[in-house]
């Protein structure tokens, strides 16, 4: 479980130290820790994340790609895509939305009632949340749930920790 794409090699490794092209060591670097990772979640969290211009956060943590696990309740489908109510039993469901190739056979297998893994980007439209999926899939084992809400804590508390070793340097300053 160690490095999974949760921006763990961002903090404290040195490698911004350097005033690189355009910045001057007086004006330090913007910090996105979480531009390129892919973060855990569940349902609810996704349903409290706060949202601003820039995107969502829940915390500190900005949510640009998530990783959700759930039940499929139902499907419905169009001509470039399939639309799937995933419920993670942590609170209402969640659309997920998945574009799809035209010879795409294998996301039209899945049916309410099986368990799938969806990877992609937290969406709003008029107050309503959802997730357009990049990737969706069905768990080859059931402990992959057990396995994701493991994944979801140690983020939480990884971002957690790394916001309060954050908050403490910059009050010894």
């Amino acid at each position: 479980m160690g490095s999974q794409g949760y921006g763990y090699t961002s903090f404290g490794s040195g490698c911004n130290q350097s005033s690189g092209g355009f910045y001057s060591p007086q004006q330090p670097r913007p910090h996105r820790s979480n531009a390129l990772a892919v973060v855990p979640c569940t349902v609810s969290q996704l349903r409290s994340a706060k949202e601003d211009h820039n995107g969502f956060t829940v915390g500190n943590t900005e949510l640009n790609m998530v990783s959700l696990v759930g039940i499929v309740r139902s499907v419905s489908s169009s001509m470039s895509c399939m639309l799937y109510l995933l419920d993670d039993m942590t609170g209402p469901p969640i659309d997920a939305q998945i574009w799809q190739e035209e010879h795409d056979v294998e996301n039209s297998a899945i049916h309410p009632g099986t368990y799938v893994k969806v990877t992609g980007r937290v969406r709003s439209l008029q107050n309503h949340r959802s997730v357009i999926g990049l990737n969706i899939r069905r768990l080859q084992d059931l402990n992959e749930i057990t396995s994701h809400i493991l994944e979801v804590t140690q983020a939480h508390m990884f971002h957690r920790q790394a916001s309060l070793n954050k908050a403490s340097l910059s009050n010894q300053q």
